[in-house]
C-alpha cells in the first residue's frame, strides 16, 4: 500500500484546524453574536429579579413539585427571548458575512490564505447553525441557574422551603428540551441561512433589499392578483414549521414534548435541506469568481 492512500487522513488535521480557525475569525469580526444572546440573558435575568416585588416572587413562591408554572416560566421565558435573538442575529450575520469581505476589500487577503472556498463558505455556515445555538443553550443555562440560585435565596431569606423549589421546573428535562428545539430549528432554517448567504455573495449593493423585496413582491403578486394566502402561508410555515411538526404543546409536565419521528419524516425538512444544499454550492462558486466592490 501506497503513502497516497494515508494523504486524506494525514489532510484531516489541517483541514479541521483551518476550518476551526476560520469560525474563530467570524466570530472575531461579528461579536454581536457572542454579546446579543448573552446580553438578552443578562436582562431577563435582571428583569426576573427587578419583578421578585411585582408578582414574581409570589409565583415562584407557589410553585410545587407537580407543575412547572412559577420558576419553571422563567425559565421558558428566558429560552424564548433569547432563541429569537439567536434567530435575529444569525440572519443579519448571513447577510453580511460574504458582502462585508467584498465591501472592504478584505477578500483579496483572505483569498491569499490557504483556505478554499469551500471551506470558508461552510465555516461560516456554522456560526448559525452550530456555533449561535450552543451559545444560545449556554446563555439560557446560565442564566436559568442563576434564577434558581437566587430564587433558593431569597425564599430561604423570607422562610420559604426551597427543596421543592429545586425539583419543580425540572432543569435538566428543560436544558434537555432545549437542546433538542436549538437542533431542529436550526435544520429546518437551513435553506433560510444558505439563501441568505448566496444573496450576500452575490448583491453588489444592500443585500438586505435583495433578500426582502422578492418575497415582499412575490407575496403582493399572490394576494392582488390571484388572491392567494399561499405564498404567506408558505413564509408562515418556513419560519414556525418545525416547532409545529417537532414539538407537542404539555401542559401536565413540560410546556413541550419531543416527537422527532414527525419531524424527519416531514418533507419540510428533507426538501429545505436539498434546497440549502442548491444555495450552498452556488454561493461556494460565486465566491470563488468574486471581486471587491
Amino acid at each position: 500500500m501506497t503513502t497516497a492512500a494515508f494523504l486524506p487522513i494525514s489532510l484531516l488535521p489541517k483541514l479541521l484546524t483551518r476550518f476551526a480557525w476560520s469560525v474563530q475569525r467570524e466570530l472575531w469580526e461579528h461579536r454581536f453574536l457572542i454579546v446579543a444572546p448573552l446580553g438578552v440573558a443578562a436582562l431577563a435575568l435582571l428583569g426576573f429579579l427587578a419583578g421578585w416585588p411585582f408578582g414574581v416572587g409570589t409565583l415562584v413562591s407557589q410553585t410545587s413539585a407537580g407543575l412547572w408554572g412559577g420558576i419553571g416560566r422563567a425559565y421558558d421565558a428566558t429560552a424564548f427571548f433569547c432563541m429569537i435573538t439567536g434567530f435575529a442575529a444569525a440572519l443579519f450575520y448571513c447577510l453580511d458575512a460574504l458582502h462585508g469581505e467584498r465591501r472592504d476589500r478584505s477578500i483579496l487577503f483572505w483569498k491569499s490564505l490557504p483556505v478554499s472556498d469551500l471551506q470558508t463558505v461552510l465555516a461560516k455556515l456554522a456560526v448559525p447553525m452550530l456555533i449561535l445555538p450552543l451559545i444560545v443553550f449556554v446563555a439560557v443555562m446560565i442564566t436559568s441557574v442563576a434564577m434558581l440560585l437566587a430564587s433558593s435565596a431569597i425564599l430561604a431569606i423570607e422562610g420559604h422551603p426551597v427543596v421543592v423549589l429545586w425539583s419543580a421546573g425540572s432543569p435538566p428535562i428543560r436544558f434537555s428540551c432545549l437542546l433538542y428545539a436549538l437542533t431542529l430549528s436550526a435544520l429546518w432554517y437551513a435553506p433560510i441561512y444558505c439563501a441568505l448567504l448566496l444573496v450576500s455573495v452575490w448583491a453588489r449593493h444592500a443585500p438586505f433589499l435583495w433578500a426582502v423585496l422578492p418575497l415582499v413582491l412575490l407575496d403582493a403578486v399572490a394576494r392582488l392578483i390571484f388572491h392567494s394566502r399561499a405564498v404567506t402561508d408558505f413564509y408562515v410555515y418556513r419560519f414556525l414549521g418545525w416547532y409545529e411538526t417537532g414539538l407537542r404543546f404539555d401542559n401536565a409536565h413540560l410546556p413541550v414534548a419531543r416527537v422527532s419521528e414527525r419531524f424527519f419524516s416531514s418533507p419540510g425538512l428533507w426538501l429545505g435541506l436539498a434546497a440549502a444544499a442548491i444555495f450552498f454550492i452556488a454561493a461556494v462558486r460565486l465566491r470563488r469568481r468574486s471581486s471587491p466592490l
